[in-house]
């Protein structure tokens, strides 16, 4: 029997929305009900993750992940976030120890979260080879779907600060997949994105009508990546006609909100998520 839910997304602090959308009906299985009081794929439903480390999802390059599931859980489709951590695309590594709580945070919500490693370029082109490299680990995901029970049509790239940067050119800059083509013949773009504290250098550019809503949340007080470098991505995703949501944040923190922020961020993260599916 299925049963039906209502959303009503709460009013979130200093949330900018520019195509607001209409409270939607989600359809959730009996297998999928929530294990302690909350919506699933919104609220910390699970008390408990477990995790496979080390996945190789491109050995061409030696590149690995971490899957992090729900448990108990008997959910056959799962929603699947792809996160790519910070550093300045020199540094950081998917098992750094907030990189570890935002995955756990997710799982607890009801996802299955992939935290990868990716190939590591530098300022100039990181953001190209990050990119490519988290649409080659969602290629390899939707591959072993069956084996990890993944929903292939709802799949989510996030990141932060270079990470960030990274999700945004995996869902919008096209033509940098070229540089990872392992796990070929599955589809290598997101149906949603988010991040936080990064910024797309040519968003202007490169994204188009038509591509995955996008979700910015950025500290306007951010040192490290200047909040008017956000601006300008959000600022381009609207005039391509993009679906835009943002949680601009004043305070608290300067930069990498999946760390200081983390349970606001990902609360507002996961409820613009459900909202879009």
């Amino acid at each position: 029997m299925k049963k039906l839910v209502l959303l009503l997304l709460p009013l979130l602090l200093m949330c900018d929305r520019a195509t607001p959308p209409e409270p939607v009906e989600h359809l959730v299985g009996d297998s999928e009900l929530a294990q302690v009081a909350g919506v699933r794929y919104v609220d910390l439903v699970f008390t408990a993750t477990t995790k496979i480390s080390n996945v190789t999802y491109d050995a061409g390059n030696g590149l690995k992940l971490d899957l992090y599931f729900p448990s108990p859980d008997t959910a056959t489709k799962r929603w699947l976030v792809v996160f790519a951590h910070g550093g300045g695309f020199t540094s950081g590594d998917k098992a750094d120890s907030k990189n570890v709580t935002w995955a756990k945070d997710m799982a607890k919500r009801g996802y299955v979260a992939a935290s990868i490693n990716y190939r590591l370029k530098g300022l100039l082109v990181g953001e190209q080879y990050g990119g490519a490299d988290m649409c080659a680990a969602i290629r390899f995901l939707r591959s072993k779907s069956a084996l990890y029970k993944l929903d292939t049509a709802r799949v989510v790239t996030f990141g932060g600060s270079a990470g960030g940067s990274s999700a945004l050119a995996c869902a919008y800059w096209q033509e940098i997949r070229r540089l990872n083509t392992s796990n070929a013949g599955f589809n290598s773009a997101p149906n949603l994105c988010g991040e936080s504290a990064g910024y797309l250098q040519n968003a202007a550019s490169v994204m188009q009508a038509g591509e995955p809503p996008l979700f910015m949340t950025h500290c306007k007080n951010d040192s490290t990546v200047p909040f008017a470098l956000a601006l300008s991505t959000f600022n381009a995703a609207g005039v391509a006609g993009l679906d835009t949501t943002s949680f601009w944040q004043s305070g608290g923190c300067s930069h990498a909100l999946i760390g200081c922020c983390l349970s606001a961020t990902n609360k507002a993260l996961a409820s613009w998520i459900y909202s879009r599916f």
